[in-house]
């Protein structure tokens, strides 16, 4: 594996659930919240926290199963860039998909370890840009929503 994807690969982990330089990882602050914080859309711009999480997923699991990654799980919500909440957003289905999270991001690190160096500069053709392009971005996707979710104006930031 090259250099530049082992830094890569170190940085999503950190972003995703380990200790990031910018702040509390996406996993850490997530796991933070209350189940009302997360399906609340009473927020700056009417999203909600788990809206943000499909949005998070969606793009992931979409480099990931365009990467080949063997063991990416069926995913249970709408293919689309902001996916509906589930019709019941009970704790238990903010649980499966906190979990279903763990798995696609999983299957996209193992995908990027695997990934020859000469793919990188392969084009992506669903976005017209290089695989290195397309896997910067993701790397600072998560930590973009991050910032996102601390200042959509839910409580839970504003006192602490």
């Amino acid at each position: 594996m090259s250099n530049s994807l082992e830094i890569v690969i170190a940085i999503t982990e950190k972003e995703y659930r380990g200790t990031s330089f910018n702040g509390p990882s996406l996993r850490k602050m997530l796991d933070a919240l209350t189940q009302e914080e997360v399906k609340s859309t009473d927020t700056y711009e009417d999203y909600s926290v788990w809206a943000i999480v499909l949005h998070l997923m969606y793009w992931k699991y979409q480099l990931a199963a365009w990467l080949g990654a063997p063991e990416l799980p069926v995913y249970p919500y709408q293919q689309n860039n902001w996916a509906e909440l589930p019709a019941n957003p009970s704790l238990e289905a903010w649980q499966e998909t906190v979990a279903t999270m763990d798995k696609i991001h999983a299957a996209y690190v193992s995908a990027l370890r695997t990934l020859p160096e000469s793919k990188l500069e392969e084009k992506i053709e669903a976005w017209g840009c290089s695989w290195a392009d397309g896997i910067a971005w993701m790397t600072t996707h998560d930590t973009y929503h991050i910032a996102h979710i601390r200042n959509m104006g839910l409580k839970h930031f504003d006192e602490s």
